[in-house]
């Protein structure tokens, strides 16, 4: 059996592109680099539309010009925010004149290039205050220092009386802030270095062109220049390793689509075999529904729902699921939600490498782990690198020095669940606006029970590899799977951020037991 499941190990349903010397060597060429990036740019197209056409040629100047590569990222990045491209969508704040009872909206054509210089610029304050040793918030703590800011600027806007057009400006720079906010964090982390990276090196990798988002990937600019490719060999293997991982993402999209379709019962729109066809915004690649109803003679319906719209209905009033459906429910949208997360992260971390740095993927075999802590790293590599450098590490070393279990548990705390929930938190932009900064976080108390959960999981799962190795073998790596399994499963009920109470989710966890 184990001899089966290491046979299966080694099947590779995606070829080895950088291990064929010919390859290596036309991909050198300039003629090669135009086919490479030609190539990466159809399934780009194929996977994300709305940038393909942008990234594209950005990507293959990037390949002939590798002398100029940072000045390029640097232009790459701050045009993909001008044209609102990133998290920062000016519909975003269009609408907040009009929340405050004045009677225009604001064009994010002028507003957001305006914003982004704005957020810019504090950031290059704050990173000199740090260098410079002028930011001494909280010793050992200064990679607060933004984040805690941010907060004390939400909670000024919520409760202290101003102008309106004063009011609808700030949190317009609230919001903005937030996007950048964790980018921040690491700049300051790395500003004592003494190899930091200039500030425009690391402006240029504030919500980048390959993966626009508050989560910095791949890391901070000093980790950038570590992976950088540094000779034509390096370059050439790491863009083929890029086709590589788009392709691979490709297959899960496909995966991905066809599942939900089948499980979830949605109308996957297929009229004929092999068809491209536009969803929610998307180019995607379908095959015939005719074909693959007669080869499953099923038709596609719904089996269960998806987590999230149980818990949406529940809580205006629907009966809870049956056990089993629940339980499906449950189990089939963290694997649902691990193969998005594979595929939206993929796609980023190709790209990265399509630019001429090797950044590791962020979501790496994840159901090979052995324990539950070693799971959420695999899972969700960058944004535990982020927790774990601005939450864990601070206090690990700060605090408890002599309790070493209450120093783990602490530590980890601050890192899974406070941690967890802020970064959640600020994705809540049009409800702190409405409701206050202080509403926000307390309607985030399901989510904090979800961090607590996942804290009480990793602290368990690290003691228990202190005292005891893993166990090895194919028995030991399904026992693994299927603790892993069903952990996270089970804390993903709790996983929620629609504001609504948590009897909803102890309503739906007790219907898995078949209570209520």
């Amino acid at each position: 059996m184990e001899k089966l499941f290491e046979k299966m190990g080694r099947i590779r349903i995606i070829p080895q592109l950088d291990t064929y010397p010919l390859l290596v060597e036309f991909a050198k060429t300039a003629p090669g680099k135009v086919a490479l990036t030609a190539v990466f740019s159809l399934f780009l197209f194929l996977l994300m539309p709305s940038l393909a056409h942008y990234l594209a040629p950005l990507l293959l100047v990037i390949s002939l010009l590798p002398k100029y590569r940072h000045a390029l990222v640097f232009c790459g990045t701050v045009s993909l925010a001008a044209l609102g491209l990133t998290w920062l969508k000016s519909d975003s704040i269009a609408g907040l004149p009009g929340r405050y009872g004045l009677d225009y909206v604001w064009d994010g054509w002028m507003v957001v290039p305006l914003l982004v210089a704005s957020v810019f610029a504090l950031s290059s304050l704050l990173h000199w205050l740090a260098r410079t040793g002028r930011l001494n918030f909280m010793r050992g703590f200064s990679a607060w220092a933004p984040f805690t800011l941010l907060l004390l600027f939400g909670l000024i806007l919520s409760y202290l009386p101003m102008p309106a057009l004063l009011k609808a400006a700030g949190w317009a720079f609230f919001f903005f802030w937030g996007n950048y906010v964790w980018f921040q964090v690491y700049s300051i982390q790395e500003s004592r270095l003494p190899d930091q990276p200039s500030m425009v090196r690391q402006l240029a990798v504030y919500q980048p062109y390959w993966y626009p988002s508050l989560l910095p990937i791949p890391k901070g600019a000093s980790f950038l220049a570590r992976i950088e490719c540094r000779d034509a060999e390096a370059l050439a293997v790491c863009q083929l390793k890029a086709l590589k991982l788009i392709m691979w993402a490709a297959v899960l999209n496909g995966v991905f689509l066809l599942s939900e379709g089948f499980f979830y019962g949605e109308s996957v729109d297929i009229s004929r075999s092999f068809l491209l066809q536009w969803r929610s915004g998307a180019l995607h690649l379908f095959f015939n529904e005719n074909y693959l109803c007669q080869l499953l003679q099923r038709d596609f319906v719904a089996y269960f729902q998806p987590l999230d719209f149980v818990l949406k209905i529940m809580a205006q009033g629907a009966p809870a699921p049956a056990p089993g459906k629940a339980i499906a429910s449950t189990v089939f949208y963290f694997l649902m939600y691990t193969c998005k997360l594979a595929i939206s992260t993929h796609i980023g971390v190709a790209i990265c490498r399509m630019s001429g740095f090797y950044a590791p993927r962020c979501v790496y075999r994840p159901f090979e782990s052995k324990s539950i802590a070693d799971f959420f790293g695999r899972y969700y590599y960058y944004y535990r690198e982020l927790l774990v450098t601005v939450f864990f590490y601070p206090v690990f070393f700060k605090f408890f020095k002599k309790q070493p279990k209450l120093r783990l548990f602490v530590a980890t705390f601050a890192a899974a669940c406070l941690g967890n929930t802020l970064f959640h938190l600020l994705f809540s932009f049009d409800y702190i606006v409405q409701h206050g900064l202080i509403a926000a976080a307390l309607s985030f108390h399901t989510f904090a029970v979800y961090g607590l959960i996942l804290t009480v999981g990793i602290f368990l799962s690290q003691l228990n590899r202190q005292k005891k190795p893993p166990q090895t073998g194919w028995l030991g790596s399904l026992k693994a799977l299927l603790v892993i399994v069903s952990f996270y499963s089970f804390a993903t009920i709790f996983a929620n951020e629609s504001h609504d109470s948590i009897m909803v989710n102890i309503r739906f966890l007790l219907a898995i037991f078949g209570i209520g």
